[in-house]
């Protein structure tokens, strides 16, 4: 009997142990998901081009960091539209910042820059935590359509979205 009640409790601490390992590798933040952050700076009216927005995007980690802009996310009747199409990319080098500037949208009650970023070398962990998510994800979609499972290979680092704060148009703008 004393054979049988420790193997059950070898198995319990085996589960238990494979349990967390997942939970750490699937679900722990590595590094931070707010290392970007997008300021306004200023609007303004150039002549040949129009209203254009300058903004500044500051790394506070201490990696590099890859980023995009998208076209800006407008705000009509209190919803915000989707996000489209990312412009140029540009690299930050730890703890630095740099300025883009964007066309500004006018034609809304307000809108914001939403902004692409990664790290631009993902970890082991990362790169593993990252694969199975997505192919978790990406199956999880197969599946509700009555697909069956694929593996998807190399699905690369996290990607995250930083936006800049709520920038309301001034009437007769």
């Amino acid at each position: 009997m004393a054979k049988r009640s420790s193997k059950l409790v070898t198995g319990c601490v085996v589960t238990i142990i494979v349990i967390v390992a997942v939970i750490f590798v699937v679900g722990y933040p590595f590094r931070s998901s707010t290392a970007l952050k997008i300021s306004f700076i200023t609007v303004t009216n150039d002549v040949a081009l129009g209203f254009l927005a300058t903004f500044v995007a500051t790394n506070e980690s201490n990696e590099e960091i890859t980023f995009a802009g998208y076209a800006p996310q407008i705000k009509r009747q209190g919803i915000w539209s989707k996000l489209t199409s990312a412009g140029d990319i540009t690299t930050l080098p730890a703890h630095t910042a740099g300025t883009f500037t964007i066309t500004a949208a006018t034609n809304c009650e307000a809108w914001r820059e939403p902004v692409l970023w990664v790290y631009d070398r993902a970890s082991e962990t990362e790169q593993i935590r990252s694969g199975v998510k997505a192919n978790l994800y990406f199956n999880w979609l197969r599946a509700s359509r009555g697909q069956w499972p694929h593996y998807y290979n190399n699905m690369g680092g996290v990607g995250y979205t930083a936006f800049s704060a709520e920038i309301t148009n001034t009437p007769g703008k």
